[in-house]
Parts: structure tokens; sequence; C-alpha cells
């Protein structure tokens, strides 16, 4: 434990009833929340940025005469007409030389074949005549069906009429049909052929043999067909580079159809096509474009994004606690939309007279003062962007005017609210920055050297912005309050006035409780001060820690008279009765609509520590072999999950046994101090909050400070007679 003293305590977690997400999809929504944010921000500067569009869609007749507003390309058109000029561009082919050589030697290779297969038929044909020899019943000659299948085999073009014809044809037919086709199919060949005129060139080499001085039988014709069918082929292949070329230059030599400034785009009455559409959307005078001019709108959505990053930054690396908390981010993500969207209502008016400062006000209320200033620069920043978005106003100087207004106007309100959380307060927070606002106008209007009727008018506009954004804030707090579970510091104060009901009640009925509770409020008060804690909740806290003691009042020391009831009940059940009032509490104080954190505070400021006086007792009490068990002495817990909640349990064991100690000089209730906190420490009663041990010591000196002002020395009067 000596080892432990040397590091920080365990990192604060949430209360043990609250909710929780696992650390991705927490970290998932909150950039989610963020980034829903953003895009509403957009949102609005793009269905501003809507003035001079038109509302056409294809088809539709135009009302009106739209001229183009700069020089434009009709992308469409253009495109058109270039691709009807590549589609008239055909094929290109490229010759193939080696091709007419290879159609050569397929025909020599073809007429080997054919002078093999008369080779074949003339063994065939001895073999006939050696059959008749023996047997006179051998009928006339005709080729064999294996020889046909082996031709057929051999010369599978060949049909088998032309088989017959090739084997019963003379050779010197052959020889010369075979030179007549190669001579007619070389002279073809010369040309170019393509795929599609293979069959005309062949029609054109049967027609050359037939014309040809030799005559030949109707049988070698149709044999020499068959032939020049198969090894006619064209010479040329397509080349598909060589055609994108072509393409792509007859692309090219399409001039762009441009519409100069002034030109008619589309003409009252005429029908307007995709062409037109597409020109009016490229210009951004198509309503159907989105509304906006392209460069305005990323302008718009990159100051945007800059402003709320700075903002987010912000809180990730200097507010841990607040964006770690997905209900904070949340919070804080729609207090900026719903302040961008009452200032959007209220500029259709007059963009001077926009809540800038309700923003401010709200989270200076909500969470935090520091927290709120750094929101009020982005807000200021789109707040004056929002107001003038639209309007025909200038980007730069009346930008800067409500931006300037509502940064400076925001800080007096946030000062204002931060000096006197009051309900009240936030009233003069919105006239406070009404005021500035109002001068922030005015200063403005007299460097520009506009009229005295320009000035008090937008000073005025500036000062009801103010109290506008007062009445706004007041009139939606409850709802904050309940939505998120926000404790207010105004409703801090409400509760903690002693005139409330639960605490009226334990001034009555335990008031030996309530004077603990006032002492142990002044205690932790102190120190949550000094080590920069809630201070007011810490207080309110304190009040309400012990409120279960009401239940049963007279069993509490400091309630008693001169009986003590545990002098007549056993010590489990005097456990049982001590360690029940922070449940008690937690359960009466909801009844009483108390707030969570105080509710947190009321069930978790015993923990699970020991009930020692009367586990002690009953360690003396038991008989021989009989045990005693711990877990019976101890309160339920949990342990304190906030800072404010470890002082009110540090406070309120120092209190008790500051009080009950017979000499009370500074030195005892120093070294008392000391040793019960740093067994509130050994007992790991503090690991789930995030005090360190540099706050134990500022705690302790706190603690020092106002118990010795309490139990400070004092000087004894003489005897005198009354």
């Amino acid at each position: 434990m000596k080892r432990a003293r040397s590091l920080h305590l365990e990192k604060q977690v949430p209360p043990p009833k609250e909710k929780k997400l696992s650390s991705r999809w927490e970290l998932t929504w909150r950039i989610v929340a963020c980034a829903a944010a953003y895009l509403i921000v957009v949102g609005f500067f793009l269905y501003d940025l809507r003035s001079g569009q038109v509302a056409l869609a294809a088809g539709d007749i135009a009302r009106e005469t739209v001229k183009a507003s700069r020089e434009v390309e009709d992308s469409i058109t253009t495109e058109t007409r270039r691709q009807e000029a590549m589609n008239a561009v055909g094929k290109v082919f490229v010759r193939d030389d080696a091709i007419p050589q290879q159609v050569q030697s397929d025909l020599e290779e073809c007429y080997k074949l054919i002078d093999d297969m008369r080779t074949l038929s003339q063994q065939d044909y001895a073999n006939w005549e050696t059959s008749k020899k023996l047997d006179d019943t051998v009928g006339p000659y005709d080729y064999s069906q294996s020889l046909l299948e082996q031709c057929k085999k051999v010369l599978p073009y060949l049909s088998e009429s032309d088989l017959r014809t090739m084997l019963t044809a003379s050779q010197n037919q052959l020889s010369k049909l075979y030179e007549d086709i190669n001579t007619q199919m070389s002279a073809v060949m010369v040309n170019d052929i393509n795929e599609n005129a293979v069959a005309q060139q062949i029609t054109t080499v049967a027609e050359a043999l037939k014309a040809s001085g030799n005559v030949y039988s109707n049988e070698l014709l149709t044999m020499a067909g068959s032939i020049v069918s198969q090894f006619m082929r064209a010479n040329t292949v397509y080349s598909e580079e060589l055609t994108e070329v072509a393409r792509t230059k007859a692309a090219d030599g399409v001039e762009a159809v441009v519409y100069k400034v002034g030109q008619n785009i589309v003409r009252e009455g005429e029908t307007v096509t995709e062409a037109q559409i597409a020109v009016l959307e490229k210009l951004g005078l198509l309503q159907q474009s989105g509304h906006v001019m392209f460069r305005r709108a990323v302008g718009l959505a990159l100051i945007s994004a800059l402003l709320l990053l700075a903002m987010w930054m912000y809180l990730f690396f200097f507010e841990q606690e607040t964006f770690s908390s997905l209900r904070k981010v949340l919070l804080i993500n729609i207090v900026l939309v719903i302040t961008l969207v009452a200032c959007w209502l209220t500029k259709q008016l007059n963009y001077y007279l926009v809540p800038a400062a309700l923003g401010a006000m709200l989270l200076a209320v909500l969470l935090e003062h520091r927290l709120a200033v750094v929101c009020n620069f982005a807000l200021a920043g789109l707040v004056g962007l929002l107001a003038v978005v639209g309007q025909n106003g200038d980007f730069t100087g009346e930008a800067f005017q409500v931006s300037l207004a509502a940064l400076v106007g925001g800080c007096a309100a946030i000062y204002v609210v931060y000096r006197n959380p009051q309900r009240t307060t936030v009233l003069i927070s919105g006239l406070a920055a009404g005021a500035v606002s109002m001068l922030v106008f005015a200063g403005v209007d007299m460097v520009a050297l506009a009229s005295w009727d320009v000035l008090v008018r937008d000073g005025m506009m500036g000062l009801m912005s103010g109290l506008l954004s007062a009445v706004i804030c007041l009139g939606t707090l409850p709802v904050w309050e309940w939505a998120f579970q926000v404790v207010t510091p105004m409703k801090l104060l409400e509760i903690s006035n002693p005139n409330h009901p639960l605490l009226k009640r334990l001034l009555v009925e335990a008031s030996g409780t309530y004077h603990h509770s006032i002492v142990v409020g002044n205690l932790a008060e102190s120190a949550a001060q000094a080590i920069g804690a809630n201070a007011l909740l810490t207080r309110t806290g304190a009040y309400y820690h012990d409120v279960g003691k009401l239940k049963r009042p007279y069993f509490f020391s400091e309630n008693q008279g001169n009986e003590n009831p545990h002098d007549h009940i056993e010590p489990l059940l005097s456990a049982k009765i001590i360690s029940a009032h922070p449940t008690d509490g937690y359960e009466l104080a909801k009844e009483y609509k108390v707030p969570a954190p105080i509710l947190n505070i009321i069930r978790e400021h015993h923990g699970d520590g020991k009930i020692a006086y009367f586990y002690y007792k009953a360690q003396q009490q038991a008989g021989e072999g009989e045990t005693v068990d711990e877990k019976d002495y101890r309160y339920p817990g949990p342990l304190p999950h906030t800072r404010e909640a470890a002082l009110i349990m540090l406070a309120d064991t120092v209190e008790a046994a500051v009080r009950s100690m017979k000499e009370r000089t500074p030195e005892k209730i120093d070294e008392m101090i000391t040793k019960l906190v740093h067994a509130k420490l050994d007992e790991g009663q503090l690991r789930h909050c995030a005090l360190t041990l540099s706050d134990l010591d500022v705690i302790c000196a706190s603690f020092r400070a106002v118990l010795g002002g309490v139990y400070h020395e004092r000087v004894r009067y003489p005897n005198q007679k009354l």
C-alpha cells in the first residue's frame, strides 16, 4: 500500500447505476453526434444559398428565358456530336502478308494428300483384280468403303462425291486444276480481303475457273469449289488500336458547343432538354442542383468544419471528463444546433436580432463556464455567417459585425452567470449580452459612418437579441435539466435552501444530524474549492447525505439523549440499522425528487467501510469458538465514484471523529485528520474516484483550517455572580 501512495488513484468511473456502453461504441456515438451537428450546420448554410435559381426539369416548358451568366460548355451536346463522329468511323484492318503464303502452302499440302489418296486407290484396284481372278463371281470394281473412309478422314472438307471425282479424274486434269486454283487464289490474295469479303472472293475464283481455257467437268469444278472454300481466308486483321486512334481523331475534330456570356440557354416557351438542364446545373442556376453556388458552399462548409473542429479538439485534449460522457457531448451539440435554429428563425426579421448569446448562456448554466467560453468562440463564427447567408449580405463586413457581437456578448453573459448562478441572474446576463452587442453594433456603424437612425436601430436590435437569449434560456432550462439529467447551480441552490421539505424534516426530526450535516458541508465545500471540485454540489450533497437517519433518528448518537437504544439490542442488529441509512436515505430522497448526483452521494458516502464499533463489540460478546463475520458489519456500498462523494465521505468521518475527541488541540486534530484520511485510502475506499495523493494533502490542510476555527481555544471568563 505504501507503493500505491506514490501513484494517482484510479480514475473516476461512472456511478454503477448509470448504463454504460462499451468504449468503442461510446466513441462511435460521440463521433456520430459531432458529425450530425456539423451536417446540420452546413445544411442551414446550403439551404440559404438558394437565390437566383430556376426550377426546371427535362421535358418542362420554360416559363422564362435563361441566359448564361458566364461562358460555359454544353458538355452533353458536345459529347453527343463527338460520339456520332466516332460511330461514323469504320473498323480499321491491317494486312497480314504471311496469310497468302500460308494459303499457298495449304494448297500444296492438299494436292499432296490428293496424290497420296490416288496411290491408295491404285492399290485398292489391284486388290480387286486379284479377287476377281480367284473368284469369277466378284462384281465390277467400285472403291472400297475403307478407302473412302480413309480419304474422308484425310480430306474432311470434300464430300463423298468430291472424293470419287478426285479418284476417277486423270492425273493431267488434277494437275491443271491445281495450277489454276493456285493461280487464281494468288491473284485474289494480292488484294486486301477482310472477313466480310471472303465469300465474294470464293465466288470470284470459282467463276475464273469456269472461264479458264481448260475445260473441266462440273464434278471437278464442284470439287475445286470445296477446296477454294476451305483455304480462302481474310488476309487482313482488325486493329483495335488503330480503330481507336481513328475514332479519337474524328472526335477531336468536333468543336465544343459553348454558350457565351448572355447567350440564351433556354428560351421562353421551348421544351427543356437534358443538355440544357446540365448547363444550368453547371452554372449553379438550377434548384435541383443543390441550391448552392459551389465555391461559396465549399467555403462555408470549410469554415464550419474548422470552427467545430477547434471546439471538439479542445474538448478532447482539455475536457476529458466532458468528452468521455456521451450525454454531455450530445448536450453540447444539441445546444449548438438549437442556438443556430433560433438564430435562423429570428434572422428572417432582422439579422441583428439573432439570439447569439443563447448557446453561451445554456452551456455556462448546464455545464461549465470555461467550456462555455470555448464553445462560444465557435458559435460566434457560425452565427455570424448564418446571419448574413441568403440575405445578399456582405460575407466579410456583416459577418464580422454579428460574430464580434456574439463573441463579446456571449462572454459577458458567461461572466455574469458564473459570478452568481441564480435564475434571476440569467436575465441580468441577457441584459449584459444585449448591452455589449448594442455597443458593438454602434461602434461598427460609427466606423462605417452610418446614419444616426441606422446606429440607433442596430443598437436596439442588439439589446433585444441579448434579452431574447435570456428569455429562451430561462424558458428551456427545465427541459434541458430533465432531458439530460443535468443539475444546474440554480437547481442546487434551490434544493440546498433550508426551507426544502426534506431538510425541514431533518431539522425537526433529527436536529443533531442536521447540524452535523451543516458542519460536514462546510468542511467538504472548503476542500472542494481547494482542489477544484464542484463546491456547490459538494455542499448540497453534504446537507442530504444523512437523510436516511430520519427513518430511525434515535439510533444515531448525535440525536440521542441520555439513553442509547443500542445498549439493549444485539451488535448485529445495531450494525444492520446503522448500515441501512445510506439505502434508506437514497429511497427517501428519491421520493422528494432529489437530483441523481445527490442520490449517488447519499448512497456512496460510506462506501463499503466497516462499522468498527459494533464489529469489535460483537467480537467481545462472542462465545468461545464463535466467529464474527466481518461482512455483516460493513456498509453495502458502492464506493464513491466522484470527487464530491469522496470529499463528503472524508468530511463525514473526520467531523464525527474530531467531535468525539476529548482533547481537541491543533496537533491532535491534525493527527486525527491525517490518520483517518490515510485509513480510507488504505482500505481502498477512494480507488474509484479521481482524487490524487496531492489532492489528499490539500484536503487534509483544508480540514485542519476549518476545524481549527471551529475548535479554537477560547479565553476563560472569570467567575461572576449572575
